[in-house]
């Protein structure tokens, strides 16, 4: 997890561990989601780091990205989009990625 993420993690793993857990199973599935969607898969400049799923005020995910990784995805001009969903055993991502 980046930094961003892990201060929720922990809040939320504080409240209930089964929280904690699905945080941390969709954080895995989106940014598995994006590598794809961007076509690196998980090799430089992609990290578990560099890539983070955040939270607008309003909830909505989205993706931020730090590092070589932003300045890769800057180059190409690329957009991307994550929508996040779990249950109690399952969590699930979609992420779409293209140029404007």
């Amino acid at each position: 997890l980046g930094t961003r993420e892990l201060a929720v993690f922990h809040a939320r793993r504080a409240r209930a561990q089964a929280r904690g857990l699905r945080y941390l199973a969709t954080r895995f599935s989106a940014k598995e989601a994006f590598s794809k969607a961007i076509g690196l898969g998980i090799r430089m400049p992609m990290t578990w780091r560099a890539c983070e799923i955040v939270n607008a005020a309003s909830g909505k995910p989205a993706i931020a990205l730090n590092g070589a990784l932003a300045d890769w995805f800057d180059e190409r001009r690329l957009v991307a989009h994550v929508t996040v969903t779990d249950e109690s055993d399952y969590a699930a991502a979609f992420v779409a990625a293209s140029q404007p």
